[in-house]
């Protein structure tokens, strides 16, 4: 039995793929490697017998590998070999359901604060409840134990990393944090996504919202819902606008007709607020734009009136200050004044 397990998928392009397979084979730790293919080219693993070849990533899978750990790697991200061997000398000495690190040097900040938290304890979900949201919401950031992870992926879907990954953590027993970013920088290119892909986003997120309903995280769930949709919404393309605005606003004219709607709205922020009440009042794509741009020229003017009243008040305390200066029959603090009116006059 191998320690850990890498599972990956193999993109057109194999360059983070190349390198990491070189990782894996060079370290010292005892590590095994699944490649998902998808009819790929196999020629690229030169007849590497230590490498499992699958063509789909399947509820079986996980039967089938002789591992106590399994780490699914982004293919897009090529593995730092010093951290990786750190986490792997952790799941020497420590027996977690659940590692935890960096996906990127963004999230060191708040894990930081885990850290510091939770001390060299493992702990549950409870013990990082504030920041539970705050951490990277995929699977592509933890370490699983593999008898742990086959009681719940059978009944997942396994396409739907976030959902997965939130049921995982609510579920954990022992959950430990390595404060280190495993994956090494590289250019992030942005892509716009299609009416497809978001309305696959918008269901994904119904299931997490039903998940954690019964939760300690029933209230932020909500605020988190809504501003999830909202931030998806600006990744779709252009020509993909407005069909998925509709997906979007029927999403939220659903959340209207539930019986729960007064605990659900005082749930939300004022700014997510906002946003829902913004796309359910607009009819249009075009209105949507209006409305949210009129909002934001209201808050633009409002915040000049504000900063105008700020910058009015401490010009009026300098004035009162200088005017009591100069009536002030201490000499001590009118003695810069008589020095002036010597030498000037």
């Amino acid at each position: 039995m191998v320690k850990l397990t890498l599972i990956t998928k193999v993109d057109e392009n194999t360059e983070c793929l190349e390198k990491n397979i070189n990782t894996v084979f060079k370290s010292s730790k005892d590590i095994g490697l699944v490649c998902i293919c998808n009819e790929f080219d196999k020629t690229i693993f030169n007849n590497n017998n230590k490498i499992t070849i699958i063509d789909s990533l399947n509820n079986n899978l996980l039967n089938t590998l002789d591992s106590e750990y399994i780490l699914f790697v982004d293919s897009n991200k090529i593995i730092n070999e010093n951290v990786l061997n750190k986490l792997i000398t952790k799941l020497e000495t420590d027996s977690v359901d659940i590692l935890m690190f960096n996906l990127n040097k963004q999230s060191v900040e708040d894990m930081t604060i885990i850290s510091r938290i939770t001390g060299n304890t493992t702990f549950t979900h409870e013990k990082i409840k504030d920041f539970i949201f705050n951490i990277d919401d995929t699977i592509f950031s933890k370490i699983y134990k593999k008898e742990f992870l086959n009681i719940f992926f059978n009944e997942l879907d396994i396409e739907n990393t976030e959902l997965i990954n939130i049921k995982l953590l609510l579920n954990a027993k022992d959950i430990s944090v390595v404060n280190e970013v495993l994956y090494e920088e590289k250019q992030e290119y942005f892509e716009y996504i299609n009416t497809e892909d978001y309305n696959k986003y918008i269901d994904s997120q119904k299931n997490i919202l039903n998940i954690l309903k019964d939760t300690i995280y029933i209230s932020v769930s909500k605020n988190i819902f809504i501003h999830k949709l909202c931030d998806k919404f600006d990744e779709v393309g252009i020509e993909y606008k407005k069909e998925s605005f509709y997906l979007l606003r029927n999403t939220f004219l659903e959340i209207l007709e539930n019986k729960d709607i007064n605990n659900f709205m005082n749930s939300l922020s004022n700014t997510n607020r906002k946003k829902f009440e913004q796309i359910i009042i607009s009819e249009s794509l075009e209105e949507y734009d209006l409305l949210k741009k009129l909002s934001e020229d209201t808050k633009s003017i409002n915040y000049m009136k504000r900063y105008g009243k700020i910058l009015k008040s401490e010009e009026e305390k300098i004035k009162n200050f200088n005017n009591s200066l100069t009536a002030s029959n201490s000499w001590k603090l009118t003695k810069i004044f008589r020095l002036i009116r010597i030498k000037w006059f």
